[in-house]
């Protein structure tokens, strides 16, 4: 099983950065802040190929979502790309190309 880090936020001003919706990955949250609005996500990937939606607001509210693909190359080292996607209410769904 392989890991990657993400730097996570809610600041109480509309930025928010989270993980959403994992597919054979699971999330550990650490080292929050004395504030507690921010704080490291470690993503565990538990199959060779594996997805985790992250939601990304910034403070102005322009919201930044992708999909995290992760998968292991013939090294056995850990590759992902992000696969930008809309996100709103009724939740992500893919951007056309």
């Amino acid at each position: 099983m392989k890991t990657k880090i993400i730097d996570c936020r809610n600041t109480g001003q509309g930025a928010y950065t989270a993980t959403s919706e994992l597919e054979y990955a699971e999330v550990d949250q650490f080292g929050r802040s004395k504030s507690g609005n921010h704080w490291k996500e470690k993503i565990t990937f538990l199959k060779t190929s594996s997805s985790v939606f992250v939601i990304d607001i910034s403070n102005s509210g322009k919201h930044r979502c992708y999909r995290l693909m992760c998968n292991l190359d013939h090294d056995g080292n850990l590759v992902c790309t992000e696969k930008r996607e809309s996100c709103g209410e009724t939740g992500c769904a893919e951007e056309a190309a």
